[in-house]
């Protein structure tokens, strides 16, 4: 493996502290023992790990594994960031090859800059683009927007084909049941139940699925009526406590709470998603909170358990179509990772935002926000979104 060196003006000699200004580029730290030191947002969004997995815990052949034109890892022959720090001159334009956490081969370009970390010497490697002649002057959040977008099509069939996997096959076991044995009326009648409400888990799944397809192509419309919001959670209480004695619903709100601009049955789906992760996800019972108060010219809504709870790290997360906290309680819980993603989308076509707050074993709260009804406001249709 052959590379130059170059000390131009270009050249990217920058300080450590400065690593996360390049956001464009995938940005990793290493020092001379080729340990890891830090990774930008864009290094962690295409290699798979987090800067708090790797950081002082991992040599870069386990991050990048950067290999040599002719397949060779570089770090076994000559390694260019070893050789920046050694001459403390920037190796430019190495074309090589890395792989992802999945395991996944990335063709890319990279930079090997020194770069000043206290008494020590460290190298920083940037990846500017995509190597390959059709390739050349793609830029990396581009790249990296791909690259995201085929991981949810690989986590979209994983997900479906999980859970439409369990159904199924009792579905097939009670027909063949019904098929092959004369069965008394009653055990007839048990498994035709469960056959229904198999069918019904299915296609509630695949509705989500579709309506999901729907707003992210923008074919979904809202129309904002005035509603009552107090009332509207008094009702989603009622039906949720009936169904889960495990559980208290208790409803917060003011008296003089203003009624919202909102499309009443959509809010209704975000209210019942959310009620329905508040329940699954506190399997041992408790108070779940409806809540509500004006903030300015927002209504802002809450649904709070006492349940398992949601590591910190996982917030950004969480809204992603497809993605699950993982956990024991999780894998024991049925689910596509679809539910915030829908509740993401119908909040934001009413210019309203949602977000989360939580400590794991204690519970989480979900909040999100509609806007106000001014006086006079009777509904009106609005386009799609």
């Amino acid at each position: 493996m052959s590379y130059v060196t170059e000390t131009g003006r270009n050249s990217p000699q920058v300080n450590y502290q400065d690593l996360y200004l390049y956001g464009s580029d995938a940005v990793l730290v290493i020092d001379e023992k080729r340990r890891v030191l830090a990774l930008n947002p864009a290094a962690e969004a295409i290699t798979g790990w987090q800067e708090s997995e790797v950081a002082g815990k991992k040599e870069c052949s386990k991050v990048f594994g950067c290999h040599g034109r002719d397949g060779v890892r570089l770090c076994r022959t000559a390694c260019p960031g070893i050789e920046a720090m050694r001459t403390s001159v920037p190796v430019e334009h190495v074309e090589c090859r890395i792989t992802t956490r999945q395991g996944v081969h990335l063709d890319v370009e990279a930079s090997f800059s020194p770069v000043p970390v206290a008494a020590a010497s460290a190298a920083a490697i940037f990846v500017r683009g995509v190597a390959g002649s059709n390739r050349r002057n793609e830029s990396f959040a581009q790249w990296a927007a791909e690259q995201e977008l085929e991981k949810l099509k690989a986590q979209f069939l994983a997900r479906v084909s999980h859970e439409l996997r369990t159904p199924l096959t009792t579905m097939m076991a009670g027909s063949q049941l019904l098929a092959r044995k004369e069965l008394p009326a009653g055990k007839v009648q048990e498994i035709a139940t469960m056959i229904e409400q198999q069918a019904k888990g299915m296609s509630k799944l695949v509705e989500s699925l579709l309506e999901l397809s729907r707003m992210v192509a923008g074919e979904c419309a809202i129309k904002r009526t005035s509603v009552g919001v107090p009332a509207l959670l008094r009702d989603m209480a009622g039906q949720f406590e009936a169904a889960s004695p495990l559980h208290r619903l208790v409803v917060d709100c003011p008296v003089n709470l203003p009624r919202a601009a909102a499309d009443r049955s959509r809010i209704r789906d975000v209210l019942e998603i959310l009620l329905d992760n508040a329940i699954r996800y506190s399997p041992d019972g408790g108070t779940v909170t409806l809540a509500a108060e004006r903030r300015r010219d927002l209504v802002c809504i809450s649904v709070a358990d006492e349940g398992v709870g949601i590591p910190r790290q996982n917030f950004g997360s969480v809204f992603s179509p497809f993605y699950r906290v993982e956990g024991a309680v999780s894998k024991k819980v049925k689910g596509a990772g679809v539910g915030l993603a829908l509740c993401k989308y119908v909040v934001e076509m009413h210019g309203g935002r949602i977000w989360l707050d939580s400590e794991v074993g204690e519970g989480s709260v979900f909040y999100f926000t509609l806007p106000v009804a001014r006086p006079g406001f009777a509904g009106m249709p609005e386009a799609s979104h």
